[in-house]
């Protein structure tokens, strides 16, 4: 993993960078990648204009340390933010980085062919100096971070990054108040084009555009780069004095604008497009945008005029105080997978209802022979059975098999979905005559090879920080506790880091001490134990112990594996206790496995002390929901908390084998009447005591534990696919097509669950004809939208979160074959909302679960991280007074800089219980 950015400026802008708004690059990116980082300049021949790439690097591929940016021999510049899971050769110990740079350099012009076969997340910037073409880009399901900052007259160079600038307020400031400005997709063609066009015009982030905030696409200074890979050839750039900047636009000028047409490309664009013309890639090409790189501002201008050479007017070689046009060209993916999961339409033969009404249709507008109508009828009894019965079976399942196995498609389909075939041994014999059962067993084995090469593409190198941090702060803490320090006054740095002030500095100096004292012999060496490779953000829910499942089976059996869960309401939180009783259930049904929840607790003052960090992270999202979801997201990632093991594990803890992370090694038990293996955990607001509930109580507390893993498993992209949003059993209630902003489950509690499963399997059972097509394709619709917004929504964002630790998002759910396979599947195989929550959402997970011999996990209902972590409900009551406050305010979607005005709106707005005496009544 990387951090990437990108300065694109002419000359004297760069040359006088006190004149515009100062950004440290390395600064931002140094979080993401702690091992290296650099920066490589470089002039553009053919136009007025140096590009500055910075990169930093957390290398988790190769056994020789690389640096980043990578430099070809010839002058090739690669700045990669991804991992390379396949499409193209690597051998085991190479750096996938450095393999596509070769792959790229050898290519010549032909970087789409390169990139195109790539299965993973990546965002990238590269620079071919022999066609002097800057290429940048994101996977297309834009996995990895990329903002752009198009050139305006306040900020006149073209900036990139995978982070804003970390802790700038004044930029802040000016993002907050920006002008509600959202770069948007126009002049594009095709199905995918369509769709990211879609994604950025219409989506408001994290909701509330119903209110009229602006969308957190862009926040008036950062865009979310769309997926997608973009190119700017530098020789076809041309000048011209009266093309100035215009404010209002940002400095950029829509390719559908001022009478060019993006359709044709006509005039330099033309040429731009074509040059790659011999093997018909041109037609692949569109004119995106074109946008002015304006000259540093004029008394800089004035300035550097007079200091030129030749004493009087503007130098050519260092800005000529012109403005620089250049043209943005967006290339079609080639793939043909790519292509499809672009566009993430689901075939109307694989939407029940809505197949038997275009079948029935088809076949009155035939005039009804003999065979179309008995074809209608078995196509209509196929699909209600579909959703009237569960169990009965479609055939639908077995034909998206053949289809994903490459059976009737290109020999690509194949390849992406080989791993279908891999045996998978189940605890649970499936229904053979279920099409849920047939999906869900297909869908293990995509889901097993997804997360077993997540789980291997990691090369054991030192761990995590706050692994050494936690273990020195517990080694304090044991010598003041032997010491009999009073009050729990250990004398050690906070712990954890984030209630520090800098919550990365981790005491360096103290933890050098502290290897050195190792060193020296004071602690007593031992075999080294496996330390946990990989963490897994866990809830307790369907997604995460779905991971957690495959995981067990991915890993050698004595490699333990960190489960890490958010809480804030005093370790009493929904997703606390789903995350322990999960921890057992995975324990019985996965035996042999180490298992380690690791229990991080917080508050709302842990998050105010980090705000304008989170902030920063967040950005360009904005919205009350995104810091909810970003600070849970943000501080689950650090992996500093309670580790708590099960009883099984508890004698290998208590006698002395919990690795010592710091050294590697294992240090040697403690003395029977001195032994303080396990300590109280230090007095902290919401900490999580001692014991937990009736699901824990006899479990191990190991107080300060860091995870030394470099790489986290999330489960994004499984609600998306598979209808786990209550908004998506609303969709298919209502059988509309407008949009719901809530992510909150339709109903949150027992007696909620039981009226919405009788409403539904009500409303299930008088559907009929057209108004039951209605609902799946509505239900159809709101699936694919969600699928194609992840980007905007969600994925950068988080990247952004995670990566500011230092670890690596990894997304199994967004794995291409496990997508290829769920959009091939007929949707009531997927979900069933004739079922109640709990059952009919995401039923095809939960029955693969089921499968796996974890029942429990299977049948709990989904909540969101913002409410299983209780940060929703505690931010809502502070800011707002109460729950129901907030919710009459749709208070996810309202934008930071609203929230007091929002605030005092529900309070005006509130009821108040009158004073006996002065009710009303009768």
């Amino acid at each position: 993993m990387c951090g990437i950015a990108l300065e694109l400026a002419q000359p004297a802008a760069c040359v006088n960078i006190a004149a515009v708004r100062a950004w440290d690059s390395h600064a931002a990116l140094h979080p993401r990648g702690p091992d290296h980082c650099s920066t490589h300049e470089v002039h553009a021949t053919g136009a007025r204009a140096v590009l500055r790439f910075t990169a930093s690097l957390l290398q988790l591929r190769g056994r020789q340390p690389c640096v980043s940016p990578g430099v070809s021999d010839q002058g090739h510049i690669l700045c990669f933010n991804g991992e390379v899971f396949g499409g193209l050769d690597i051998l085991s110990g190479e750096n996938d980085a450095a393999r596509l740079l070769a792959a790229l350099a050898a290519a010549n012009a032909a970087v789409p062919d390169v990139l195109g076969p790539i299965r993973g997340p990546w965002a990238l910037l590269y620079w071919d100096p022999q066609h002097q073409r800057l290429w940048f880009g994101r996977d297309v399901l834009g996995r990895r971070s990329l903002l752009v900052h198009w050139p305006d007259a306040a900020e006149p160079r073209l900036l990139m990054s995978s982070v804003s600038v970390l802790d700038n307020s004044s930029e802040l400031d000016a993002g907050a108040a920006g002008n509600g400005r959202v770069v948007q997709v126009q002049g594009e063609e095709g199905a995918g084009a369509a769709a990211g066009s879609k994604a950025v015009a219409t989506v408001a982030g994290a909701g509330g555009e119903e209110d009229g905030d602006e969308p957190s696409g862009s926040d008036g200074f950062w865009t979310e780069l769309p997926p997608g890979l973009y190119s700017i050839d530098l020789r076809s750039a041309s000048s011209g004095g009266d093309a100035g900047c215009d404010p209002d636009s940002g400095g950029a000028r829509s390719s559908g604008s001022g009478g060019s047409s993006a359709s044709t490309g006509t005039g330099a664009g033309a040429a731009a497009v074509g040059e790659e013309g011999s093997n018909g890639a041109a037609a692949e090409q569109r004119l995106e945008r074109t946008f002015v790189l304006p000259p540093i501002p004029g008394s800089v201008a004035a300035l550097t005029s007079s200091k030129s050479p030749d004493g009087g007017g503007s130098h050519s070689g260092c800005g000529s105080g012109r403005d620089l046009e250049l043209r943005v060209v967006r290339h079609a993916w080639r793939d043909p997978l790519l292509r499809e999961l672009e566009a993430y339409r689901r075939a109307e033969s694989l939407v029940p209802a809505a197949a038997a009404a275009a079948a029935a249709d088809a076949a009155a507008c035939d005039g009804s022979s003999s065979s179309s109508s008995s074809s209608s009828s078995s196509s209509s009894s196929n699909s209600s059975s579909g959703t009237g019965a569960p169990g009965a079976r479609q055939g639908a399942g077995r034909g998206a098999v053949e289809a994903a196995l490459g059976r009737e498609g290109p020999r690509q389909g194949a390849e992406d979905a080989a791993a279908m075939a891999l045996p998978l041994s189940l605890p649970r014999d499936p229904d053979p005559c279920s099409h849920v059962d047939e999906l869900a067993v297909c869908l293990l084995n995509v889901m097993l090879a997804a997360v077993k090469v997540r789980c291997a593409c990691i090369e054991p190198r030192s761990p995590h920080p706050s692994a050494a941090y936690g273990a020195l702060v517990a080694r304090a803490a044991a010598a003041a506790a032997a010491a009999g320090a009073p009050g729990g006054d250990y004398g050690c740095p906070v712990w954890p880091s984030w209630r520090a002030s800098d919550p990365q500095s981790y005491d360096a100096s103290a933890v050098a001490g502290a290897v050195s004292g190792a060193v020296a012999g004071e602690m007593v060496q031992a075999p080294q134990l496996p330390l946990p490779p990989v963490m897994i953000l866990f809830s307790g829910g369907v997604d995460s112990v779905l991971l957690a499942a495959l995981a067990h089976r991915s890993l050698p059996l004595d490699v333990p594996i960190d489960l890490c869960n958010v809480c804030f309401d005093g370790g009493k939180s929904p997703d606390r206790e789903a995350a322990r009783s999960a921890l057992a259930e995975l324990a019985a049904a996965c035996p042999g496995r180490p298992w380690q929840l690791l229990e991080v607790d917080a508050t709302l003052e842990d998050v105010d002390r980090h705000k304008a960090r989170i902030l920063s992270l967040l950005r360009p999202a904005h919205t009350v929901m995104d810091l909810n979801i970003g600070a849970a997201l943000w501080l689950a990632a650090s992996g500093q908390g309670t580790l708590r093991l099960l009883p099984r594990q508890q004698q290998s803890a208590a006698t002395g084998t919990t690795p010592d992370v710091v050294t590697g090694t294992v240090a040697a038990p403690a003395a029977a009447d001195t032994e303080q293996t396990v300590l109280p955990a230090p007095p902290a607001a919401g900490g999580s005591g001692s014991t937990g509930s009736s699901n824990g109580a006899d479990a191990l507390l190991i107080p300060h534990y860091g995870s030394p893993a470099r790489v986290v498993l999330l489960g994004h992209g499984a609600d998306e696919q598979c209808g786990g949003y209550g908004r998506h059993r609303t969709r298919f209630r209502l059988g509309s097509s407008s949009s719901s902003n809530s992510d909150e489950p339709l109903v949150d509690n027992a007696a909620g669950v039981a009226s919405g499963a009788g409403g539904v399997a009500n409303l299930g059972g008088g559907a009929t004809g057209g108004r039951e097509a209605g609902r799946w394709r509505a239900l159809a619709a709101e699936l694919e939208l969600d699928v194609q917004r992840l980007w905007i929504r969600n994925l950068g964002r988080d990247d952004r979160l995670v990566a500011d630790w230092g670890r690596e998002a990894r997304h199994p759910f967004l794995d291409e074959s496990v997508m290829q396979l769920l959009l091939k599947a007929r949707l009531s195989s997927i979900v069933d909302f004739a079922l109640p929550p709990g059952q009919g959402d995401k039923q095809v997970l939960r029955r693969a679960l089921a499968l796996l011999g974890l029942p429990a996990a299977a049948a709990r209902v989904k909540r969101a991280i913002q409410f299983g972590s209780r940060i929703g409900k505690q931010h809502n009551r502070r800011e707002f007074g109460s729950n129901r406050a907030a919710n009459r305010k749709n208070a996810g979607g309202v934008a930071l800089q609203d929230v007091t005005k929002a605030a005092a709106e529900a309070a005006s707005k509130a009821w108040v219980k009158p004073p006996k005496g002065q009710r009303g009544g009768g």
